[in-house]
């Protein structure tokens, strides 16, 4: 429900934009002064939060909804983590995010301060005559948004406060980009050796075979959200794989839904998901649900165990079971607050899992938790969680040592060696770390690659004596030898990135 639009005596200006450390996505510094008769949404968010990621494609529809009107979306990056302070870091993380948008580095955190904001993420919107009309923390949806805009639009056109000649902010921060990858995430092998991998930027999965005969893509490239043919299926910035058999299953993350890719057929179709974000929490309780309508939030990864999977569900903050056969789903642990708390299934607590890898035997399942720098171990048979090391939300860092002395860094995936050790990305320390089980003992991996060290390195699959990695913001795939101890490159085969980019149509 709308709240009335209040009098110009009951709330202040909005406090100016000149604090920060860069702005980012646009020519010049922007002030509120002189974006005057514009209708402002300014968007508090850090690039590592699954919830402020929710946001940005609501933020998307507004923009092409309000084209050519006096409203302006801003964000204001007030970073949680060290790395998301670092004004290079965010402008890749806007590239990553298709981000069209100006953004402000708020490295201290003073505009945020100074417009009360106490979470992430907050919307603020901002009238013609450049006072605050509403503040709301948490995630929203196109709807409500817009009826308010459409509301300070009308109000801004009765009172001849609107600009007659709106400012045309938006840029694409990827435009010219033409290397064959575009912020590669995540990375599965099959029993055969054909690495699929995420090219998440380009809104497509690229497979590579074993004897080296070429890419295969699956995908049109188009951000979409359409079952069919390689060609013309659509995905919306995939993340994690997984095979079974000789078909591969996609977390199509902004789609809020796992697909299925079967090469036989060559055909994509959905196995579990509506293709919009769900908004409820599941509970081990409400048993196995419809897979195909109940709505799902973020998922991130998923392993085999068994004929079903273990989804990593980033935006709940929980792991599912999906059963592809009965197109079922049921929550498997955590109850969905985010907290770092060990217990039984229905008990424990996740933080944005992002990242799964399972035992040698199949009894245990390894967990990069992701928003509390953690690594959380669960059994398979009862889901029962028990962390390894991190210690809670806001404790992290760059520091090896042995359980609760270890801090970590926003890491985004795991896997097994064959040694037993977990290797595991430590994403925004731009590092590899092994972790051994016995002792808990964590110790950086220093690996020589070729040109560049890593740049938020995610994805990570191990099969035989090569470990793959994907090099995220270098736009790359390494090959690391576990017995000769050398590193390569992924010869993409002749892979191009898309000649054109932009949304799929609706089918």
């Amino acid at each position: 429900e709308l709240r009335a639009v209040p009098s110009a005596d009951e709330v202040p200006p909005a406090p100016e934009l000149d604090r920060g450390l860069a702005w980012l996505n646009t020519d010049a510094p922007l002030r509120l002064e002189e974006l005057r008769g514009h209708i402002i949404l300014l968007d508090f968010w850090t690039y590592g939060c699954v919830n402020c990621l929710h946001v940005l494609p609501e933020l998307r529809a507004l923009e092409e909804h309000f084209e050519g009107r006096p409203f302006v979306v801003i964000g204001v990056h007030s970073g949680k983590f060290e790395a998301e302070e670092d004004a290079g870091h965010i402008y890749e993380a806007i590239r990553r995010y298709d981000i069209r948008h100006p953004v402000l580095v708020d490295d201290d955190k003073a505009t945020m301060i100074s417009y009360a904001a106490t979470a992430w993420p907050t919307r603020v919107l901002i009238d013609s005559e450049g006072t605050i009309y509403d503040k709301r923390s948490g995630e929203f949806d196109f709807e409500t948004v817009r009826a308010q805009v459409d509301t300070l639009l009308d109000q801004g056109a009765e009172q001849g406060t609107l600009s007659a000649s709106p400012k045309g902010l938006y840029q694409d921060p990827n435009e010219g980009h033409d290397a064959p990858l575009l912020f590669p995430t995540s990375l599965s092998v099959s029993s055969s050796g054909a690495l699929a991998l995420s090219d998440t930027g380009h809104h497509r999965m690229v497979i590579l075979a074993p004897g080296g005969e070429g890419a295969q893509v699956v995908g049109s490239a188009f951000r979409g959200f359409q079952d069919g043919d390689f060609g013309e299926a659509s995905f919306s910035s995939p993340e994690g794989s997984a095979w079974l058999g000789d078909k591969l299953y996609v977390c199509d993350t902004e789609n809020h839904a796992i697909r299925e890719v079967d090469f036989a057929s060559e055909m994509v179709r959905t196995l579990a998901g509506t293709g919009t974000k769900g908004g409820g929490r599941y509970q081990i309780a409400d048993g196995w649900l419809d897979a195909l309508t109940t709505p799902l939030r973020s998922p991130w990864a998923l392993v085999p165990v068994g004929d079903e999977f273990i989804v990593a569900m980033a935006g709940s903050h929980q792991l599912y079971r999906l059963n592809p056969e009965r197109s079922e789903l049921i929550v498997f642990s955590g109850n969905g607050f985010e907290r770092l708390t060990d217990g039984a299934a229905e008990v424990c607590s996740y933080n944005q899992p992002s990242g799964l890898a399972l035992s040698a035997d199949g009894g245990w399942l390894f967990v990069a938790d992701t928003e509390a720098s953690a690594i959380r171990r669960v059994n398979v048979e009862s889901g029962a969680c028990e962390t390894l090391v991190g210690v809670g939300l806001f404790d992290f860092g760059d520091v090896d040592g042995v359980g609760d002395a270890v801090r970590l860094q926003h890491p985004l995936d795991v896997a097994l060696l064959p040694s037993g050790d977990v290797v595991l990305s430590d994403t925004y320390n731009d590092v590899l770390k092994r972790l051994t089980l016995d002792t808990n003992a964590v110790e950086t991996w220093d690996i020589e690659v070729p040109g560049p060290g890593f740049a938020e390195p995610r994805g990570l699959a191990q099969h035989g004596s090569q470990l793959y990695i994907a090099d995220t913001n270098n736009h790359r795939i390494v090959i690391y030898g576990l017995d000769d101890e050398m590193s390569e490159l992924v010869d993409l085969q002749g892979l191009r990135a898309p000649l054109l980019r932009g949304v799929a149509e609706a089918p």
